[in-house]
């Protein structure tokens, strides 16, 4: 009674055997799987992975869903003789497709050429594996996008044309001028440095 939620609890009576208990939620609350079963399947059949969606995140609704579903389909398994496989065949082909729908929904800008060369393997790995390929694959890209966005550190140089030729040139040509006010020679009395402060 303490796992039960609140508003379900209210409209309990006191029960004391366990099993009368579950089989009266069971009888109140159990409702057909099909319009479920029938969502699941079209909520992975659309779940792909978005440019901003890490594969973690990704792989974790995936397996949200295919969780939720299984408890819905759970594996055929049956004891009617030593030599049936058809439970652990079910079960191979159920992870196969889980892998075949993680691949598709990876973001194919990314992920294209390493979904082809896992998919070229025989036999295909299992699905946790493949995940942990993919995550490298992405740890690699996001290295190297962080490397690419560094900006580059540009070096400058002033380069003045003429070099210094340039500077004599121009101390010869003010050479014959002579300063009214300070009297000496080199400048005018316009660009004095006592008249028009020193720089």
């Amino acid at each position: 009674m303490n796992t039960i939620d609140t508003e379900v609890k209210c409209y309990l009576s006191k029960y004391r055997d366990a099993k009368r208990l579950r089989d009266t939620l069971k009888s109140r609350y159990a409702l057909v799987n099909g319009p479920r079963i029938q969502q699941l399947k079209s909520s992975i059949a659309k779940c792909e992975q978005a440019k901003n969606m890490s594969v973690d995140e990704y792989f974790g609704r995936l397996t949200g869903l295919w969780e939720e579903l299984h408890n819905h389909e759970p594996i055929i398994v049956c004891s009617c003789c030593a030599n049936y496989t058809a439970g652990s065949e079910h079960e191979t082909r159920r992870d196969n497709d889980m892998l075949h729908k993680f691949l598709m929904g990876l973001n194919s800008d990314h992920f294209a050429a390493l979904r082809t060369s896992i998919l070229s393997q025989d036999p295909l790995p299992s699905l946790n594996k493949a995940f942990q390929l993919v995550i490298q694959d992405e740890r690699v890209l996001n290295a190297k996008s962080v490397t690419d966005e560094k900006p580059h550190e540009a070096l400058g140089f002033l380069v003045r044309a003429g070099g210094d030729k340039g500077r004599v040139r121009e101390r010869v040509a003010k050479s014959h001028l002579t300063c009214t006010h300070c009297k000496k020679t080199g400048h005018e009395a316009t660009s004095c440095f006592e008249l028009v402060g020193y720089p």
